[in-house]
């Protein structure tokens, strides 16, 4: 039983870390919009087709829901893009009254990452609706520093950090709401409709988009180090009871 203990210690230490990026780093993702936040209209970036698009131009006058992604991202973002869309399905918002705004993160996506994930996770029906963005380095900097997007790049797993949110802005760019993409409700969204634009400050959220299995609710990391760790102790257990039978047969013989 030492034997296996020991094991099990040196297993431990050998697995790699849940996640690549440290406990200090990830405890600065979060989404804590400043006072008077404001998606600025103006804002412009190319579209999944390649066409320029300012955010006041995709709203033109109507609320939008607005999500930033990473298009190659292996966890929470297609699963959120596919409950704010649920969620607008159920609700039977109008499409006059809304825009689904995704802004890519990652300025190395392509278009047909945007597109993959769009056909992936948004119904047909809610396309027309739909705008993706491709927006450069400085782009994303402006438009989630508007929002208090907080988010950090991990280069080893060439996956981002950062907070599953989904902000709802009036056609003015004003910062109306902040929404978890796993609670939304049909109500939730007419209230975005209907509010006035926010003031002050919305409370942290830091549910993170990284490492994560929608499917299980849990980090994918994480379960596959204590299932790796459960079979090999299995297995050392076993043998470890093998062992002491074969040791007692040859003492009794």
């Amino acid at each position: 039983m030492k034997f296996v203990a020991a094991a099990l210690l040196l297993l431990l230490a050998a697995e790699p870390a849940w996640a690549h990026l440290t406990r200090a780093q990830l405890s600065s993702v979060s989404a804590a919009p400043p006072a008077g936040a404001h998606l600025d209209p103006g804002l412009t970036a190319l579209d999944a087709g390649g066409t320029k698009r300012s955010v006041g131009g995709i709203l033109a006058g109507r609320t939008g829901f607005v999500s930033f992604v990473d298009y190659t991202c292996n966890t929470l973002c297609g699963t959120d893009l596919a409950l704010l869309s649920q969620a607008i399905q159920n609700s039977r918002i109008p499409e006059s009254q809304y825009r689904i705004v995704i802004i890519g993160i990652d300025p190395r996506d392509s278009t047909q990452a945007a597109r993959a994930m769009e056909r992936k996770e948004i119904p047909a029906a809610l396309w027309p609706a739909t705008v993706l963005l491709r927006p450069d380095s400085h782009t994303v900097q402006r438009a989630t520093a508007a929002l208090g997007f907080h988010y950090v790049y991990d280069p080893m797993g060439d996956q981002f950090a950062h907070p599953a949110v989904i902000y709802a802005v009036a056609p003015d760019g004003e910062l109306r709401g902040v929404l978890s993409p796993l609670t939304l409700t049909p109500r939730s969204l007419r209230d975005a409709l209907d509010a006035a634009p926010a003031s002050g400050l919305f409370a942290r959220v830091v549910h993170l988009c990284y490492a994560y299995d929608p499917a299980t609710g849990l980090y994918t990391l994480r379960v596959e180090r204590v299932l790796r760790i459960a079979a090999i102790a299995t297995v050392l257990l076993l043998g470890s009871a093998v062992l002491l039978l074969l040791r007692n047969r040859r003492s009794a013989t």
